[in-house]
């Protein structure tokens, strides 16, 4: 973490989305962070965006061989 408070607000615009702001407002002019998930198929697909950079993040639950 990088050791400031965060408000952080969940939306759903959908049955399919979960979006989470991520406002740090112990930072004068930072902008606010964004995590937006949504399920494709199997996955779990995380999208993160702040000052202009996008990452992804594909998660698979996989069940354990016995």
């Amino acid at each position: 973490m990088d050791g400031t408070k965060h408000k952080i607000t969940f939306t759903m615009p959908n049955d399919n989305t979960l979006d989470e702001h991520h406002d740090r407002y112990q930072i004068e002019g930072d902008n606010q962070e964004l995590y937006h998930y949504t399920r494709e198929g199997d996955y779990l697909v995380q999208t993160m965006s702040n000052k202009g950079v996008t990452a992804k993040r594909w998660h698979k639950l996989v069940q354990e061989k016995k």
